[in-house]
């Protein structure tokens, strides 16, 4: 081996030297620091992992600590949104509710019809949890039912103001539209009473 390397010459051994040198790089980059930048890069990703659960465990122990302050607030506002609403009443009840608020504005109800309601189902949900959302709709679930009420009145324009102011005081019920009527009363003698379609809407909630 001496005798063959004294027998190359200095660009030679250059060359073998520089070779040498290569496969010790190419060797340890296999074996050693490619390995280390694998096991690196698996340790860095397992951190990152770990730091998002550990992130979303902190978010899930936050909502449920927050849980009964956020159900209180819900429930303050399905209680908002009942007290918009009457009771389910009956067709009797809508009848008597209406024709007394004609006749105490001084206007005269000619007819009127109840149609069969339509209802809605009503749910205030929270943006926490899927077991809290479970919680939440079990809590606020209920049933918005609109009947439509329509009615012919006879009587003054007076009467009819007084009867639209009524309806903005009461509880769950609007006026849909309101149309003078061809309909003239025949007994009356007067040129001021006439006739009027006014439909209303009433809202009510099964609670």
């Amino acid at each position: 081996m001496k005798e063959l390397l004294t027998t190359l010459t200095e660009r030679e051994k250059k060359l073998i030297y520089i070779l040498v040198l290569f496969l010790l790089v190419i060797g340890g980059w296999f074996l050693v620091i490619k390995p280390s930048l694998k096991n690196y890069n698996q340790a860095k990703l397992n951190k990152a992992n770990r730091a998002a659960e550990l992130t979303k465990l902190k978010d899930e122990l936050k909502d449920y600590q927050q849980a009964d302050g956020q159900l209180a607030i819900l429930d303050q506002n399905y209680q908002v949104i009942i007290d918009k609403y009457n009771g389910v009443y009956t067709n009797d009840e809508i009848d008597d509710l209406i024709t007394k608020q004609i006749m105490a504005s001084g206007l005269t109800p000619a007819s009127l019809n109840i149609s069969e309601g339509n209802t809605v189902e009503q749910n205030s949900s929270n943006s926490t949890t899927n077991k809290q959302k479970e919680v939440s709709t079990k809590t606020t679930s209920s049933n918005i039912i609109t009947k439509t009420v329509t009615t012919t009145v006879q009587g003054n324009l007076n009467g009819v103001g007084n009867l639209l102011d009524k309806v903005k005081t009461m509880k769950g019920v609007s006026v849909a539209s309101m149309n003078y009527s061809d309909k003239q009363d025949s007994s009356s003698q007067s040129t001021n009473i006439n006739s009027y379609d006014i439909t209303f809407l009433v809202y009510m909630i099964d609670k």
